[in-house]
């Protein structure tokens, strides 16, 4: 084989390198949109279900002026840690068996 035709192969295989990394990083980027949308329609629903029902919204706001924004936006930290830590353990545990 000549010099030139193993140049072309070799930047063709660099090219389909490319191309897969590329495919990847797209695919991680849509499973990260993914999740956001997921959050975002999960938080739409709990704002759906309380203006469909006054009295869940009343006691909502009665608690969150009760609680205060800060300490419910800790709990809210704290559940999404708990929820994070086992999305990992239940990860770990399927990559056992």
């Amino acid at each position: 084989m000549s010099i030139r035709l193993k140049e072309l192969a070799l930047r063709k295989e660099v090219l389909a390198l490319k191309a897969e990394a590329h495919r990847l990083e797209i695919e991680r980027d849509l499973h990260r949109l993914g999740s956001a949308v997921h959050g975002l329609t999960s938080g739409m629903n709990v704002v759906r279900r309380l203006a469909a029902r006054p009295v869940l919204a009343s006691a909502a706001g009665a608690l969150v002026s009760r609680i205060g924004i800060g300490r419910i936006l800790k709990i809210a930290a704290l559940g999404g840690l708990a929820w994070f830590g086992y999305q990992v353990a239940r990860s770990a545990q399927s990559r056992q068996h």
